[in-house]
């Protein structure tokens, strides 16, 4: 009896491993996880332009800064439990080739009404308050 209950359990633990389902972290876990660059593959359901992708590096004193496919951005961010405020958001504002003009748009007016966060597997996703998608992104290699 004991056999089947550990077999089942060791089988449960196994496929809510591989689950794709997003999943919420707890705080340390989070800061541990969200610390890093990351790299913007989708923005509002659309993917990003492969030769330019939007960077979000979210420091372990709470600031990010990144690329948002043109120019610069800092700001600073905060987190409990689900949540995920990103606030003060500056930008340099550099002259950007037309074909990025609106992936930049769609970054910059996204950024603000970041709310939540959830991690499956190895993408990140940021979510306004009504739980939609904002920006899928993946963890960028460290070298």
């Amino acid at each position: 009896m004991i056999k089947q209950f550990l077999a089942v359990s060791g089988l449960v633990v196994a496929l809510t491993a591989c689950s794709n389902q997003p999943t919420a972290v707890n705080a340390e876990q989070l800061f541990e996880t969200l610390s890093g660059q990351w790299s913007v593959t989708d923005i509002a359901g659309e993917p990003v332009a492969s030769y330019s992708k939007p960077r979000i590096t979210f420091e372990q004193d709470g600031q990010l800064s990144g690329n948002n496919s043109c120019n610069r951005f800092s700001g600073s961010y905060e987190y409990q439990q689900t949540q995920l405020t990103l606030q003060s958001l500056g930008s340099t504002r550099k002259a950007c080739v037309d074909g990025l003009v609106k992936q930049e748009r769609m970054f910059m007016d996204s950024l603000p009404k970041v709310s939540q966060y959830q991690f499956a597997k190895t993408k990140l996703y940021l979510l306004d308050a009504q739980g939609q998608v904002l920006f899928e992104l993946t963890k960028s290699q460290s070298h």
